[in-house]
């Protein structure tokens, strides 16, 4: 039985390595093609406003964090893909670890996008490590009206502008959009026998 699994599995990945041109041939045969590359570039946000429910910070020997809850942020965004509406809502909260020489900020987040058709809802999680640069996150969104059964996979890229063409730094969020749900997590991992030894 585990011969034939991996035959099976060895199988299906010189399928996936063989090349665009079978991937392509599939999408022909069967219509439209089931993902979609999606970019989009943010116009409007409204994150440097201090909308939030909650703050307060906890103070150590060598460091403080500031914590901050229902962080209430807007944005308006040029999609390439009209099925993603403009307008994203986000919640967020966040934790900032300050300490002499560095500074880590960590985000989570909810997410919605609503359209006349449908909407958008999900979850990203982002890090701040430059001080001065975007927050680099990944964002999982599940469709809702015209969109269910798709989902959306997304990261985020903080783009300097050419000085000589007179723009502003900008977010770029790019990815995903396919037919179906994102795989279910796996399971917990149990502890090996060596830390099981030390416990």
């Amino acid at each position: 039985m585990r011969t034939l699994r991996s035959t099976l599995m060895g199988a299906v990945i010189l399928g996936l390595l063989a090349g665009p041109s079978i991937a392509v041939a599939a999408q022909v045969e069967g219509g439209m093609p089931t993902v979609t590359h999606v970019t989009g570039r943010v116009i409007t946000d409204t994150s440097p406003k201090d909308d939030w429910e909650e703050t307060w910070t906890d103070e150590g020997s060598d460091a403080i964090v500031v914590h901050v809850l229902g962080w209430h942020v807007e944005r308006s965004i040029d999609w390439s893909d009209p099925r993603l509406p403009s307008e994203m809502v986000s919640h967020a909260n966040m934790d900032m670890h300050i300490s002499r020489d560095d500074s880590v900020q960590v985000f989570v987040e909810s997410l919605r996008l609503d359209g006349p058709d449908g909407a958008w809802t999900g979850t990203g999680h982002a890090v701040v490590i430059e001080h001065g640069h975007g927050a680099e996150s990944l964002i999982i969104l599940t469709g809702e009206g015209a969109y269910e059964g798709l989902s959306a996979v997304l990261v985020t890229e903080s783009v300097r502008a050419d000085p000589e063409l007179d723009e502003n730094d900008y977010t770029l969020y790019r990815g995903n959009i396919f037919e179906g749900e994102m795989p279910p997590m796996p399971g917990p991992i149990e502890p090996s026998a060596a830390a099981l030894a030390v416990e």
